[in-house]
């Protein structure tokens, strides 16, 4: 992956999007979908999907010889591809994060409960002892 975006570098590609050319960069600023048209990086590999089918086959019985549009594409393509990847792997991580931020707050809420329980369960002699040992 690393040789993608160092080809990305030494070339300077550059990315059609709803907001115009963008470098490999900004790739990783752009959410994955939109819904109200805002450039994104599923609009981003559609387009250049498309650029890629358009370039078609010149021939099928001649030798093939790489076009280079057509690998150029490809390599942009690519790019848009794991910049993707990433983005998803970030998101996952992201929501496994907050899960467990939210079930840790819940056990320490359980807990505080019980304790309250627990503490409100005992006479009153034994939280006037437990006060005085504070003291």
């Amino acid at each position: 992956m690393t040789d993608l975006f160092l080809l990305a570098a030494r070339n300077k590609f550059r990315f059609r999007s709803a907001a115009g050319l963008i470098t490999t960069e900004q790739l990783f600023d752009l959410p994955l979908t939109s819904t109200t048209g805002k450039a994104n990086l599923n609009d981003v590999a559609i387009g250049l999907a498309d650029e890629i089918d358009r370039a078609g086959v010149r021939s099928f019985v001649a030798s093939a010889t790489p076009d280079p549009t057509r690998t150029e594409l490809g390599q942009r393509l690519d790019i848009v591809k794991a910049v993707i990847e990433i983005k998803q792997a970030e998101n996952a991580a992201e929501l496994a994060r907050r899960a467990k931020r939210d079930q840790r707050s819940m056990l320490l809420d359980a807990i505080e409960q019980a304790d309250r329980r627990e503490l409100g369960a005992k006479s009153g002699d034994e939280l006037r002892k437990q006060l005085a040992a504070l003291d």
